[in-house]
């Protein structure tokens, strides 16, 4: 029934409020694009609507978390009956407790790497008595009715949901499948959204090709998830990657070791591994750049053979190394495979950066797009 109600908040609660279902509203400043914001009277009937709110989300920034608690405190009795009357609701419509507001906490870790470190203490008199009787699923269940309970966690900008981000692009990267070309352009979506998407899905696709990329992509969300890499690993690595073998060998340890001081150390690693790859970036950059400018002739290529194919993949790649035995020794083929040299010599800096600047832009358009 509850399935069915979702789509009605209001109805949703009544049936809630009515079977003696708790309910919580999370992240409240959280959903709205910038062009569809409410006004200040949508979030004062919300405050008739629900009981609980949350106050700290382990992946919404200090600026959401501060401001919902603020607004939380202010909700006194007097506020909450001139938000009913101009709302033409009774605050005992949709909660059996309507002039107390209580606050939660939740980790919002979708991605499981923060699973924990935020979220709400439950306080159950004479616990250790009352379990002998009753499972601890009641007890909890009974203190947030009673609203026995408070947020836990630390605020933060926009590190944990980078972070998130960050292993959610890896294992992008690591599972990825040619969705083909037909079946993206008959999806669902504007043609901005199927550009975009297929844009991303050669990004992805060049990405699996780059083996000491892939190695390192596997390696960052193995350390996430708090898989320590043998020190045989670190021996097979090349010299100037070694640095950035270590910081993630520090994730790893963090997640096994030091959970509750785990996003501040992810944070730090990300960020050193993103200096040692620009550094590395940098240096080889002006010696890429002369190499390619002497080695590769581009006039000659010609896409008349990718068009020949009924079935077009999305992957680019995928049609640049279809060729037949016929023309391999033509001037097409030979760019065909200037460019293939091209592409994988795309280094392990850029692909690896470019990884890290993707899941930090996400995470900053994600956060602060409505505010």
């Amino acid at each position: 029934m509850l399935n069915k109600l979702r789509k009605n908040v209001y109805a949703f609660q009544e049936y809630a409020v009515s079977h003696d279902i708790p309910t919580v509203w999370a992240h409240p400043l959280y959903h709205y694009s910038p062009k569809h914001i409410p006004d200040m009277a949508f979030f004062n009937k919300m405050s008739l609507v629900f009981e609980r709110f949350e106050v700290i989300n382990g992946q919404r920034d200090t600026w959401q978390n501060l401001m919902v608690k603020s607004w939380i405190e202010s909700l006194t009795p007097t506020v909450l009956e001139s938000n009913a009357y101009h709302a033409g609701i009774k605050p005992s419509d949709f909660c059996n407790h309507p002039y107390k507001k209580y606050m939660t906490g939740g980790s919002d870790s979708h991605m499981g790497i923060f699973t924990g470190l935020s979220g709400t203490y439950l306080h159950v008199p004479d616990l250790e008595e009352r379990k002998k009787s009753m499972p601890a699923s009641q007890l909890a269940l009974e203190a947030i009715k009673n609203g026995q309970m408070a947020p836990y966690g630390s605020h933060n900008n926009n590190e944990k949901l980078n972070i998130a981000f960050l292993d959610y692009v890896c294992q992008i990267a690591i599972n990825h499948k040619d969705p083909g070309l037909l079946r993206l352009l008959l999806h669902q979506g504007t043609a901005q959204e199927k550009m975009l998407a297929l844009f991303i899905t050669n990004a992805f696709a060049e990405l699996q090709q780059h083996k000491t990329t892939m190695k390192f992509v596997e390696l960052f969300h193995q350390s996430f998830v708090g898989v320590v890499p043998g020190n045989l690993k670190r021996m097979l690595i090349k010299k100037p990657y070694k640095p950035v073998f270590d910081e993630a060998l520090k994730i790893a340890h963090a997640k096994k070791n030091q959970p509750t001081q785990a996003a501040a150390i992810y944070t730090r690693s990300v960020q050193n591994i993103s200096d040692e790859l620009n550094n590395l970036l940098w240096a080889r950059a002006e010696k890429k750049i002369e190499k390619l400018k002497l080695a590769y002739d581009f006039t000659g290529l010609s896409f008349h053979q990718i068009l020949k194919d009924f079935e077009l993949p999305a992957d680019l790649r995928t049609y640049l190394i279809k060729s037949n035995s016929s023309d391999k020794k033509d001037k097409n083929s030979a760019n065909k495979s200037q460019l293939l040299k091209i592409l994988d010599g795309l280094s392990f800096p850029f692909l690896a950066s470019g990884i890290l600047l993707a899941a930090n832009f996400t995470s900053f358009k994600v956060l602060y797009n409505a505010r």
